[in-house]
């Protein structure tokens, strides 16, 4: 009996990676057992079909589209992410982003969002002009993507720092200053603010934390 295009192309993928079925398992989280069901699926109901979840976890270990795996696209490469394919939900969490973040401002009388930082202001005036560009329609949506990865790739070596960006020296300073006697909740996802008054010029600042930024080691003594 012939097998689904899910089994066939899992297979497939699987031994074009010179994966095995149970390294796939460990990867994916299931028996090899399972991995096997999976690969002996068929058109008469044999074999295990996998859950979405599980589907998407192979897609992922095997470097292919969900898609494709499912028989919905010819297309075996990966979609990458595009600036210009966004939902409501991702603007709106864009914009809380930015008004959580102390290094903007909203002006409620003339409705715009500030940039205080100056090397945001600069990253921003960029993404504007190669924006302008592309609406003009003398750049192509392949090279917008091209041109802005490549602009914040500038940033690779920096993190947000209350209103600055810091590079890495700067950053270890303000860690070895922050694990003196402020606890950052450990493993915790998105954009925290903490006010602390201990600075050696007596202001208090706001520290916005995104995930990159925990330090296991200090939270873990500083919550002792």
């Amino acid at each position: 009996m012939p097998l689904t295009i899910f089994a066939q192309r899992m297979k497939q993928a699987r031994e074009e990676k010179n994966i095995m079925q149970k390294n796939l398992a460990v990867i994916v989280g299931v028996t090899p057992t399972t991995i096997s069901s999976y690969e002996k699926s068929d058109t008469e109901g044999h074999g295990k079909k996998p859950t979405l979840e599980n589907a998407q976890a192979i897609a992922e270990a095997l470097g292919v589209s969900l898609d494709w795996l499912c028989g919905m696209s010819d297309n075996k490469n990966i979609a990458a992410p595009s600036y210009l394919d966004f939902n409501e939900k991702d603007y709106f969490k864009s914009i809380v982003t930015l008004l959580m973040e102390t290094s903007t401002q909203f002006d409620q009388k003339t409705n715009k969002i500030e940039f205080k930082n100056k090397n945001i202001a600069a990253f921003a005036d960029k993404v504007n002009d190669l924006i302008k560009i592309y609406q003009s329609g003398t750049l192509p949506a392949d090279m917008l993507q091209a041109c802005i990865d490549r602009c914040m790739n500038d940033y690779d070596d920096y993190k947000l720092y209350a209103d600055r960006i810091l590079d890495q020296e700067e950053m270890k300073a303000a860690r070895d200053f922050v694990s003196f006697g402020l606890s950052i909740p450990y493993d915790s996802p998105g954009l925290h603010s903490f006010r602390f008054p201990d600075r050696p010029d007596g202001q208090e600042i706001t520290l916005m934390v995104t995930k990159d930024m925990l330090f296991p080691s200090e939270n873990k003594q500083a919550d002792k």
